[in-house]
């Protein structure tokens, strides 16, 4: 009995030391950080292989005795990569700073849970043509699409809280479709969209 309550303790101890906050550990050409222990959530915190021109962002990892769902897209993370396709899983919620900005990424398509999606997350995605949102999606902050010239379509869900500033300055739009649902946008949203033809404010904008 006390050798199966000493196995416990050390089995315990060791997993307790796997899964400290702020680790970091490689698995599948992704780098992720641990951010809390209860729940298991880790981010993604960069890309092993920036060369890499598909990645896909698993549902969830396992490292040591302990298995974690992604649960953010982290700062800077594949900024700069060659990255021209990526698949997220429907778990995050985040895409956070600069996250893809100046990728090649050419179309995206937002996860089943995706709420945010924050500044510069998009910025300067020069191959960028098409975003498809989801059901759940509130807000998209200053700057997020900023100079993604060749972005053509995306369509506003009826969960949308907030446009933050210049969040689509410079984007390629000729027809666009807001929400009639209550919700706040900040100016310069579409600044310098030179090829906007057609522009359906909606019933929503509350400020």
């Amino acid at each position: 009995m006390k050798r199966n309550w000493i196995f416990w303790a050390i089995f315990t101890f060791v997993g307790t030391i796997q899964a400290q906050v702020g680790t970091v550990f490689e698995k599948e050409g992704l780098i992720f950080e641990v951010k809390s222990i209860i729940p298991y959530h880790v981010e993604v915190k960069q890309n092993a292989y920036p060369n890499a021109e598909h990645v896909n962002i698993p549902y969830n990892v396992s490292h040591g005795l302990f298995n974690y769902m992604v649960e953010s897209v982290g700062p800077r993370s594949f900024e700069f990569n060659d990255l021209k396709s990526v698949q997220v899983s429907h778990s995050v919620n985040w895409l956070k700073e600069a996250c893809f900005r100046k990728t090649k990424l050419q179309r995206f398509d937002c996860p089943d849970e995706l709420y945010d999606i924050f500044n510069l997350a998009f910025d300067s995605c020069f191959e960028l043509d098409s975003v498809f949102t989801n059901r759940m999606l509130k807000r998209v902050h200053e700057y997020a699409f900023n100079d993604c010239y060749r972005l053509r379509f995306i369509e506003f869900p009826t969960t949308l809280e907030y446009i933050g500033s210049y969040a689509f300055k410079e984007c390629g739009f000729e027809r666009l479709t807001l929400p009639n649902v209550a919700f706040t946008m900040y100016e310069g949203a579409f600044s310098n969209c030179e090829k906007l033809l057609s522009l359906d404010l909606g019933t929503g904008i509350t400020d």
